[in-house]
């Protein structure tokens, strides 16, 4: 027997507390604060923005697992990245979004029991702990005897995760896979705290998914895409 995780609970009472969308891509004012490495990518950047926030949804809503994490590649990883990726978590969701993982067999229950995961910077993790973050981020069950108990479940995992690196060098071990989704950031404008409200993205979020917004990914896009991202000049990316 399947059993779903916690999550859902605290995410619906937080979409009740939010009002409906007023009209306005708040997404798309959003994704206009980062300034991308390849400006001709800005449209595929927005899609895929809200596609990861829609699967989000979907992953605890439907418990529809999320086997793609949401990478931003900047090279300074300073607090501009880390701030931002943590004020993406509504503040109602605070106890249910994390900023790590334990890549091991505790980390097990935060799949289930999280909405966000935020993992910073790639670059510094061994390729162990990539290989072990890969095999959570593409899983879509785990078996495992939880804390406090004495079964074993079988759980559906609804966390997403977004990440962010310094470099795209861990990507040289995925070469033919399309569970990383990257994108090289060259600036973030940091007036986005005063200029945006976060629960008017996740009222924009909840419509999209309300209204059966198409968040699938064309896996050969991805391959490809991250293929080019690897061919960049790392003395060019400043």
């Amino acid at each position: 027997m399947k059993v779903y995780g916690r999550v859902i609970v605290p995410v619906n009472d937080y979409f009740k507390t939010i009002s409906e969308w007023n009209g306005i891509d708040h997404i798309e004012l959003l994704a206009n604060y980062f300034e991308l490495f390849d400006s001709d990518n800005n449209a595929n950047f927005l899609i895929h923005f809200k596609k990861m926030l829609v699967r989000a949804v979907a992953g605890c809503m439907d418990f529809i697992p999320n086997y793609y994490a949401f990478v931003l590649v900047y090279n300074k990883q300073d607090n501009d990245l880390a701030d931002i990726l943590k004020w993406l978590s509504p503040s109602q969701l605070s106890n249910y979004c994390k900023d790590k993982i334990e890549l091991n067999d505790y980390g097990l229950e935060w799949l289930i029991d999280n909405f966000l995961i935020n993992i910073q910077d790639l670059s510094k993790l061994s390729k162990i702990e990539i290989n072990n973050l890969y095999d959570h981020i593409r899983t879509s069950q785990l078996d495992f005897i939880p804390s406090g108990k004495v079964r074993r479940s079988i759980f559906v995992k609804t966390c997403s995760f977004i990440c962010s690196s310094s470099n795209v060098d861990f990507l040289r071990n995925f070469e033919e896979t399309c569970n990383w989704i990257c994108f090289m950031i060259r600036n973030i404008n940091k007036n986005y705290k005063k200029d945006i409200d976060i629960n008017n993205i996740w009222s924009q979020v909840l419509h999209l998914y309300k209204s059966r917004f198409d968040y699938r990914v064309d896996l050969n896009e991805i391959v490809k895409a991250n293929a080019r991202l690897m061919l960049i000049n790392p003395l060019s990316f400043n």
